[in-house]
């Protein structure tokens, strides 16, 4: 129940934000709202390692609770001001997105402690979690949310907020129910608010334990900022680039959304099945996806280069581009997914304000190069950058490794000692 309620919410929020990348491809926003709100997304999601030792001193269920609530209220706001001064509408949903800006990070660190939980009594309760989240997601934002937020975004944005309040309180009374159910044990250290808040600002501009930053392998923070570059400095520049202006614009780029949530959405399954394998097989999974993303988004750049060349039609572009992002959510997922089944809870909750923060960073300094290079015209630049980004993923699944689990550590000493 509190997955679905994950996906009720989540459903609702993709639907608006579908609506207002509709109302981008029609003029009625301009193109620098999407550099612009990624700004405030990223600058917020690069406090993680601030907020995150406060949101683990709550227990998760409460929290995910709390932040539906928000969104009910807020939304509901925002469709009473658009029905009694609908000339305000673009105004209104500029305040209120700024506002529920910040409730997704919220959502997101209660969601990593509450599977961190799940995974200290049992590593596959994460994995089967993380994978139903990722495909529900996936299934309610990109192939259904975005798409129809997209085409209801000619009929002005009503639709979307209604649909919203609708699921978000779906949401609130799932997770309740939810927590009356079961709820995983989580620890808390016995500080005050005013101490957890000192603690949390004192390791992060004085980090104790900066270790955490380079410790882990393929699971540090700085695997998860390289991950995020490509897909941040691709995003929506691009598919708004082959969905094109006009009219149709609307109907291509809810068509490209539901192209990309498809693949997106197989993924997971098979990420789920080979982390439950040897160790070996994940790390050769993980290569695997980093060349489909480099030959995505090669492919991609190449019909670029002969667009602007020879004029042939964007939409050639449309299956490079739908690899690359479908493989670049696949690798977040599993590397996520592998650090919430492995790492124990103190060093997760060290890692994991690194990993939001320093993925923020990366996204919003990626999100501006390509608003800078003009993605929306001319994609070629951005896409050298991806193809680059993805290159040096490769290179980084290429030469790390995972620790080994403790079976496989079993039948190593086993092996030793047959040998001796």
């Amino acid at each position: 129940m509190m997955t679905s309620g994950l996906l009720a919410s989540f459903l609702g929020t993709q639907v608006l934000d579908g609506a207002v990348s509709g109302m981008v491809a029609l003029g009625v926003f301009p193109v620098i709202w999407i550099p612009l709100y990624k700004t405030l997304t990223e600058v917020e999601d690069a406090l993680a390692v601030v907020i995150a030792p406060i949101i683990g001193k709550k227990v998760p269920g409460r929290v995910l609770v709390f932040a539906e609530s928000c969104d009910v209220i807020l939304s509901i706001a925002l469709l009473v001001c658009i029905l009694v001064f609908p000339q305000t509408m673009v105004a209104a949903l500029i305040v209120y997105l700024a506002f529920v800006s910040i409730l997704p990070l919220l959502v997101d660190l209660a969601e990593e402690f509450y599977l961190n939980d799940l995974g200290q009594v049992d590593s596959t309760a994460a994995i089967r979690g993380n994978t139903m989240i990722a495909v529900g997601t996936i299934i309610c934002g990109a192939v259904v949310g975005k798409s129809l937020g997209a085409l209801t975004a000619t009929q002005g944005i009503i639709i979307g907020v209604t649909v919203n309040i609708v699921l978000s309180i779906c949401a609130v009374v799932l997770r309740t129910a939810s927590r009356s159910q079961f709820e995983p044990e989580h620890e808390v250290e016995n500080m005050s608010h005013k101490e957890s808040l000192n603690a949390a600002l004192r390791n992060h501009f004085f980090p104790t334990r900066a270790k955490v930053l380079v410790d882990g392998g393929i699971l540090s923070p700085w695997v998860s900022g390289v991950a995020t570059i490509a897909s941040a400095v691709t995003g929506i520049y691009v598919l708004l680039w082959i969905s094109g202006s006009g009219q149709a614009g609307p109907t291509r780029l809810s068509l490209l959304f539901v192209l990309v949530g498809s693949l997106s959405a197989v993924l997971p399954l098979i990420s789920g099945r080979i982390m439950k394998g040897p160790s070996q097989r994940v790390m050769r999974y993980l290569r695997i996806l980093s060349v489909l993303g480099i030959l995505g988004y090669g492919s991609t750049l190449i019909v670029a280069l002969l667009y602007s060349q020879l004029g042939i039609d964007r939409l050639w572009a449309a299956p490079g581009i739908i690899v690359a992002t479908a493989t670049g959510g696949a690798i977040t997922f599993t590397v996520s997914t592998l650090r919430q089944m492995s790492l124990e809870r103190a060093r997760f909750k060290a890692m994991i304000g690194w990993v939001f923060s320093i993925a923020a960073l990366c996204g919003l300094a990626a999100s501006w190069v390509a608003y800078a290079l003009n993605a929306v015209g001319n994609p070629v630049l951005v896409l050298v950058l991806a193809t680059l980004s993805s290159t040096c993923l490769a290179l980084i699944f290429s030469a790390g490794k995972l620790p080994a689990k403790p079976d496989e550590e079993a039948e190593t000493m086993v092996d030793e000692e047959r040998s001796n």
